[in-house]
C-alpha cells in the first residue's frame, strides 16, 4: 500500500502516511486513552489478492492480519 500510496498521492490529493506509533502518541499528547486491536477479518477474497505487490494467497492475509488496524481513542476521564 505504501507504493501505490506514493504513486497516487498527488494525483488523488491524498495527505501524506503517518506512522502508527506518532499517531497514536498526537492522541494520547492530546488526553485521549488510544488502544489498538487487528481487525478482525474473517474471510479475504482470493480475487484481486495480486495486487499491491501480494503475490502469494498467505502473503495477501497476512497483509490483511498484519497491516489492517482497529484504533479506538476515548477521551480520559469519559466515554
Amino acid at each position: 500500500m505504501v507504493n501505490w500510496h506514493h504513486d497516487n498521492a498527488e494525483a488523488l490529493d491524498i495527505p501524506a502516511l503517518n506512522d502508527i506509533d506518532d499517531v497514536m502518541s498526537v492522541f494520547e499528547g492530546a488526553g485521549f486513552e488510544a488502544a489498538a486491536a487487528r481487525l478482525a477479518v474473517r474471510f479475504v477474497p482470493a480475487a484481486g489478492h495480486h495486487g499491491h505487490d501480494r503475490g502469494r494467497l498467505l502473503e495477501w492475509l497476512d497483509y490483511y492480519y498484519d497491516q489492517k488496524l482497529l484504533l479506538r481513542f476515548t477521551k480520559a476521564g469519559g466515554r
